[in-house]
């Protein structure tokens, strides 16, 4: 059994996140262990109060193992009833998630009521294109079972409030955690995690594979944050890692960020 990777540009995930642009997926003997995952290296942003993502991405093999791929964050996340986006539903979804963010301890039952109430009132997500408000270019290079990740993003001073950094795989896989020796169960929403590495894993007990973050290097003067969390419920089914990131320390000429991500 091995470990696969792979950047796939047709890969737009299924789910409440269909039609977004991913990151690497990771395979086990031809099962795709990502899922609904936003995968390995991507990103969002927030901007005036709204979340915005990416569609659209370029990808190239720079050599045996390296691939680099370019992200624009060129959509906005809007929620509708039917067929009409609302701006009012928006904010209201925007201010619930980040206090749903500052509450880890009610994340479980949040999450169970807002699942409910939006499939009762057929609430459902678009993706509205919009101007690209920042671009990011992601070099990955693939290490056996880990994944060396460094991120450049550019464009985006004075404009952003906050930046994310993604790192999902599937909730079906990694139904367990493990911190040191102990089996813990996963956690629920996201959760913050010290800045010690290496992270906690998430657990694929069937084919016994951890999922983790070993190393992690930001340029000096930015405040970052460690989250990791996991969500399955209709339409929804990941589990991973999320660095937050405040533009306020970003200099004018873009961020690096450096990190490893081990799958074994």
């Amino acid at each position: 059994m091995g470990i696969e990777f792979s950047a796939d540009p047709s890969n737009r995930g299924w789910g409440l996140s269909l039609g977004l642009a991913r990151g690497l997926t990771a395979w086990v003997d031809g099962q795709n262990l990502t899922q609904e995952g936003m995968g390995l290296g991507t990103v969002a942003c927030k901007r005036d109060g709204f979340s915005c993502f990416c569609i659209d991405s370029s990808t190239r093999c720079l050599e045996e193992g390296h691939v680099r791929t370019c992200y624009s964050l060129d959509s906005r996340l809007d929620w509708q009833f039917g067929r009409r986006p609302s701006r009012l539903l928006t904010r209201f979804v925007e201010g619930a998630a980040d206090a749903y963010m500052t509450t880890p301890r009610l994340q479980h039952a949040t999450l169970a009521l807002a699942t409910f109430l939006r499939r009762k009132l057929r609430i459902k997500p678009r993706f509205t294109p919009i101007r690209p408000i920042a671009s990011c270019v992601f070099d990955y290079a693939v290490h056996g079972a880990a994944v060396d990740i460094a991120c450049t993003l550019t464009g985006s001073a004075g404009r952003l409030s906050r930046i994310y950094i993604m790192n999902e795989l599937g909730a079906n896989s990694f139904t367990h955690a493990i911190s040191g020796r102990r089996m813990l169960p996963p956690p629920s929403g996201w959760q913050p995690l010290p800045r010690a590495l290496p992270t906690p894993a998430f657990y694929d007990p069937e084919h016994r594979i951890r999922f983790s973050i070993t190393a992690l290097e930001i340029d000096p003067g930015v405040s970052a944050r460690i989250f990791w969390g996991r969500e399955n419920v209709p339409g929804y089914c990941w589990a991973g890692f999320e660095f937050e990131l405040d533009p306020a320390g970003i200099p004018a000429a873009g961020l690096t960020l450096r990190y490893r991500v081990l799958v074994e």
